[in-house]
């Protein structure tokens, strides 16, 4: 409350799937890893899951390249997170608010995002309706 930020929207890429095949064991271990990815890499303020297979993280703050670059990152440490062949990528959506922004609004933005990003081919960042690509060499 009273803070500007971004909240990303992160939905992992083709989860049933794996929960279907490998079973649901399979699919806590990958859940469990990416809990444990959003815990692990710095920068965020808040994290959650939304639901299923949805996840939430909550950055405060105004540099959009700070944002991005916290996004790629995670996304990175989730690729590595679980030995083949249960590794597993995310989808992301990117929504900048402000103190006074409908909440709803934000959320609404972010997810759209994320499936912005899903279609483009999965494993991707994406913040007003465009990919985000690294300024830097992503380091885990």
């Amino acid at each position: 409350e009273g803070h500007s930020g971004y909240f990303i929207m992160l939905d992992i890429d083709g989860f049933k799937l794996k929960n279907d095949q490998y079973g649901h064991d399979v699919g806590d271990k990958i859940l469990c890893a990416m809990a444990a990815c959003l815990k692990s890499t710095p920068g965020s303020h808040s994290v959650g899951r939304i639901g299923g297979e949805e996840f939430g993280v909550l950055l405060l703050g105004e540099d959009d390249a700070v944002a991005n670059e916290y996004a790629l990152r995670l996304l990175a440490n989730i690729r590595c997170s679980v030995l083949p062949p249960h590794q597993f990528t995310c989808s992301a959506g990117v929504a900048q608010f402000r103190a006074t922004s409908d909440m709803s609004a934000v959320l609404k933005c972010a997810d759209s995002n994320m499936y912005k990003a899903k279609h483009d081919g999965k494993d991707r960042v994406f913040q007003d309706g465009r990919q985000v690509k690294p300024l830097l060499p992503v380091t885990t």
